[in-house]
């Protein structure tokens, strides 16, 4: 079987191809799997042992080159917007990855997604007979939907709970990596050891905000409260003047080995993007997470926070006032004899558990035989 994996190509394919590559890596040698990429992201997942399309992906019409020359038998996709049409213009069944946001039904928001500005981009087809999606939602109709994340936080509508195409996977992250985004090998993954050995006696704090979503105005300020207290920052969000006392404490790094870090950190801080909430538990790990004001990030921000696996920091146009809560917030963390501190890492040891059953339960090579087998029994006719 040829399986065709599209990461969204309009907001960066970095954070949309990590959970395709952790999903290609858990195929056998039974299937051939191929890339369709941006060229300046090529490198990079050659690098992590991607087959990569020679195709600089930009548009539907690079997608349905790449269509004629793989030939896949299913498309695999994360937010890809010219999957939704390509499929349909080609007749090649869709998998693709949903999260909360954009779940078939999910109640309207008043706020903005992260990933809205696509919509923008997408091409008009309608002469050809495809109907122009309005939301979010309808662009991403598939055969079968990839949740990559936990049934107790990333929630599906009444609607859609006991539909068999919704599959639950768990974390979608690659191990630590020296690969930089040009593909060769980096060096920080040696200085970030040499940090955390510099740093071995005191509270170390992650903070990152991703690869896309924007610092909020007050972080660098509380970046330099934590240093002056002696406590160590690792970062991913650059501090433009570090004091020079505190320059043993703070090291920046654009992408970090999150894993590594985590297992020697006492608290991070984050946006609560797709893959970034997974590290706290998977390490169980406080954490306090900032508003970015996209609703589909803050629900699972809030969904942790009721559940008393995280701090959720709303929004606010106080930017003094939310340092100072994030200040507190991160103080309340770090106490080791804060009850909240002991109760939420009880909750994270818990989902860890959930992390470990749902991973086990989870076969893709099955849900793609199924989706192969069920549009064979439609004659190859591809239903949304």
């Amino acid at each position: 079987m040829k399986v065709l994996f599209v990461p969204a190509h309009h907001m960066g394919a970095i954070s949309h191809g990590i959970p395709l590559l952790a999903l290609s890596q858990m195929l056998g040698t039974e299937f051939t799997t191929a890339f369709l990429l941006p060229c300046h992201f090529h490198r990079f997942f050659s690098a992590h042992g991607a087959t990569v399309l020679d195709i600089s992906h930009e548009d539907l019409r690079t997608q349905m080159i790449a269509y004629h020359r793989f030939k896949p038998d299913i498309v695999v996709d994360d937010l890809s917007f010219t999957t939704y049409f390509a499929s349909q213009l080609s007749y090649v069944p869709r998998v693709t990855v949903q999260r909360t946001g954009i779940f078939y039904g999910s109640p309207q928001h008043e706020g903005r997604h992260s990933c809205e500005e696509g919509l923008k981009s997408i091409p008009d087809v309608s002469a050809l007979g495809i109907e122009i999606p309005n939301t979010l939602s309808d662009l991403v109709k598939a055969e079968a939907v990839i949740i990559p994340g936990l049934r107790s936080i990333e929630c599906l509508p009444d609607h859609l709970k006991q539909k068999r195409e919704y599959y639950y996977t768990g974390p979608l992250l690659l191990k630590d990596s020296s690969i930089a985004l040009d593909g060769s090998v980096s060096e920080e993954s040696h200085a970030v050891e040499r940090f955390l050995e510099k740093n071995a006696g005191r509270q170390i704090v992650l903070l990152t905000f991703g690869t896309i979503a924007e610092t909020p105005p007050f972080i660098p300020q509380s970046i330099c409260q934590l240093l002056s207290r002696g406590i160590a920052v690792i970062s991913t969000v650059l501090l433009e003047v570090v004091p020079p006392s505190c320059e043993d404490l703070f090291h920046y790094g654009r992408f970090l080995p999150f894993h590594r870090i985590c297992s020697q950190a006492a608290l991070i801080i984050h946006h609560c993007g797709s893959g970034t909430y997974q590290y706290p538990i998977l390490h169980s790990l406080p954490s306090v997470i900032v508003a970015t004001g996209f609703y589909d990030r803050d629900d699972v921000a809030k969904r942790l926070d009721d559940l008393g696996a995280a701090i959720h920091l709303h929004g606010s146009e106080d930017q003094e006032g939310m340092g100072q809560r994030c200040i507190q917030a991160i103080q309340s963390l770090l106490d080791p004899d804060s009850s909240r501190q002991r109760s939420m890492r009880a909750v994270l040891s818990t989902l860890k558990m959930e992390v470990e059953q749902t991973v086990s339960s989870f076969r893709f090579a099955d849900v793609l035989a199924e989706v192969s087998s069920r549009a064979e029994s439609r004659g190859g006719q591809v239903t949304r």
